[in-house]
């Protein structure tokens, strides 16, 4: 595990320490999603998901793909009562 410092874990990066990852669109929507406490799979995907997405020198590729992704990802979670 990290010591939760930047650049040790893109979710970190993006809701902790506001830098961003993936361009502001797609950083939002992980912060959405983040912030929305979402259950433990739900979690587990998207950290698998971010880890695991195609980039070229930092640049995301296909980013609409991605945040077709985060937003199927967000509808998995129940709504807050």
């Amino acid at each position: 595990m990290g010591s939760g410092r930047p650049g040790e874990d893109p979710i970190a990066d993006i809701v902790i320490h506001n830098l961003e990852v993936f361009g502001p669109d797609i950083d939002e929507r992980i912060r959405r999603l983040v912030g929305s406490s979402p259950p433990k799979p739900v979690t587990e995907l998207l950290a698998t998901l971010i880890w695991a997405w195609p980039n070229d020198s930092r640049q995301t590729l296909n980013p609409v793909g991605l945040a077709t992704v985060i937003d199927r990802l967000a509808d998995l979670v129940p709504p807050k009562a």
